[in-house]
């Protein structure tokens, strides 16, 4: 969760609630293709033209040279970024695959010195209050966009507002009705993400206390590895990073790091690959945003008579682990929220906020930590 400092107080911690906050602006890249206009001489007469890097064979007896006549040069059209491939299933994958997000930890992980007394301190001793965010209050609010839908200027009122934004962002976006208020629009006809915090529709204008443009097929936080910079979570990652959706308990299997908050998170350290940090304790057991924790994966998970989602759940925190993303009143899994439409939890035999104190929360590890 990210602090924000109002008025001289510090905003409460409710459960699971995240605020986000910033510490600098973003430019996002851009690409413009351009069509390369030549000159093309024949029988000493010259004509402009675009070149296409085709051969032209003349024949063995030339006909007469015709007057040239002059044609414009077509204006060149820049090439449409590709819209994402849904996988089988109709799931569309988000980030690169070589994004952090959608790593597997591998066989032989290094693990952190300090690891035990982390998990101990900082993860078992939270486990009475673990739980699965995916209620309409703290469930990550996202929702997919086109180019046809309307374009709005997106104001801002607290952090990181140097920048003007306009997205596409369709009719009736909702964001989360928790304190946070946090929405991820994707334009699946660009591959931009928008991220905002504190996001409000009034009248005809979107508004926000800050948002963030970053690519949704890209490295999965707001700048690279090693720069610092602010973003709608504390960490630095895109909002959308790590969230668990129906569709992937549905189809038996997470295929990627899941997102988690801790309410003991060390301040000061900015551990990669998070860009940005507001852990607020100095004890030397807390475990600082972006830290990746991992179920041990000689745990038997489907031994266990749990109900199947929460073994899809611990199967991927086996394979994948999960990144401390931003600081809460409890330790909670990120789940989408049922706000936008969309395939319901219930429908699939997942409850509103479901504990996970039954999750082994002492079998779990600290992969290596380095300060970015």
């Amino acid at each position: 969760m990210k602090r924000l400092l109002i008025a001289g107080a510090a905003l409460s911690l409710v459960l699971g609630g995240l605020i986000g906050h910033a510490a600098s602006t973003l430019t996002p890249d851009s690409v413009l293709l351009n069509g390369a206009p030549c000159t093309i001489t024949t029988n000493g007469l010259s004509s402009a033209g675009s070149c296409s890097g085709a051969f032209v064979q003349t024949s063995a007896t030339p006909a007469p040279t015709p007057t040239p006549t002059s044609t414009p040069t077509p204006t060149p059209t820049p090439a449409p970024t590709p819209a994402p491939t849904p996988a089988p299933g109709g799931l569309t994958p988000l980030y690169a695959a070589t994004s952090f997000w959608n790593l597997p930890i591998g066989p032989a992980p290094v693990i952190d010195p300090n690891s035990a007394g982390m998990v101990q301190t900082a993860i078992a001793g939270a486990a009475g209050s673990a739980n699965f965010a995916n209620t309409s209050a703290w469930g990550r609010a996202m929702v997919f966009s086109h180019n046809s839908d309307p374009l709005y200027t997106v104001g801002c009122s607290m952090y990181d507002c140097g920048t003007a934004i306009s997205f596409h962002i369709p009719l009736g976006a909702t964001p989360e009705t928790g304190s946070d208020h946090h929405l991820v629009v994707i334009n699946l006809d660009t591959n931009e993400e928008l991220d905002m915090w504190l996001a409000s529709f009034s009248g005809s204008n979107w508004s926000a206390g800050s948002r963030y443009l970053t690519a949704a097929n890209g490295w999965g936080a707001l700048c690279a590895q090693g720069q610092h910079c602010g973003a709608a979570v504390a960490a630095g990652f895109a909002a959308f990073g790590g969230v668990v959706r129906p569709e992937e308990i549905q189809q038996g299997h997470i295929d990627h790091a899941l997102a988690i908050t801790v309410s003991l998170s060390r301040s000061g350290l900015i551990a990669c690959p998070a860009t940005h940090t507001d852990g607020p304790s100095t004890d030397p057991n807390s475990i600082p945003e972006a830290a990746r924790i991992q179920l041990d994966p000689a745990f038997n998970v489907d031994g266990q008579s749990w109900p199947q989602w929460q073994k899809v759940i611990a199967h991927a925190l086996q394979t994948y682990g999960a990144y401390i993303y931003d600081t809460g009143g409890s330790m909670a899994v990120a789940g989408q929220g049922n706000q936008n439409g969309g395939l319901v939890w219930s429908s699939i035999g997942v409850p509103d906020g479901p504990s996970l104190s039954n999750l082994p929360w002492g079998q779990f590890r600290v992969l290596q930590i380095q300060p970015c």
